[in-house]
């Protein structure tokens, strides 16, 4: 506990702000406890995880590893497909070459463990958590 701080009622500062110690929130979060004092520092509040989302959070909804788990697409080809066609749903029209191989490979979590254990940018306590997943939340 940082020097000036006192408990009130075996209750620390942030415990009686955010009605959970900064400790037992951090391991939910799977962060450190000065990850958690950084968010309330950087954003004002602990349900925010980055100071913006992605463009394909704030279009989907959805992160990169959520939408290629459901299309069952590697996450770089969501990224060009939402580069080349502006959206990640559409297929494209032309073959992959057979010199190549395939140019759209199988979600692997093993390889793409950034976007593996990358979470959406709102806490699922964020009051704009339900709008934010839609896709309507303009941050």
């Amino acid at each position: 506990m940082k020097e000036g701080s006192r408990k009130i009622n075996g209750k620390t500062p942030f415990e009686r702000k955010w009605g959970i110690s900064a400790k037992e929130f951090a391991a939910q979060e799977g962060v450190s406890t000065e990850a958690i004092h950084m968010r309330v520092r950087n954003y004002g509040t602990i349900y925010q995880r980055k100071a913006k989302p992605t463009e394909i959070e704030r279009k989907y909804g959805k992160t990169i590893f959520e939408l290629g788990k459901e299309l069952k697409l590697h996450p770089m080809s969501i990224v060009m497909r939402e580069y080349h066609y502006g959206d990640v749903y559409r297929e494209s029209e032309t073959k992959p070459s057979p010199v190549r191989g395939k140019h759209i490979k199988p979600l692997d979590q093993q390889k793409w463990r950034k976007h593996y254990k990358d979470k959406f940018w709102l806490h699922e306590n964020h009051p704009d958590y339900a709008q934010a997943r839609k896709g309507e939340y303009n941050a």
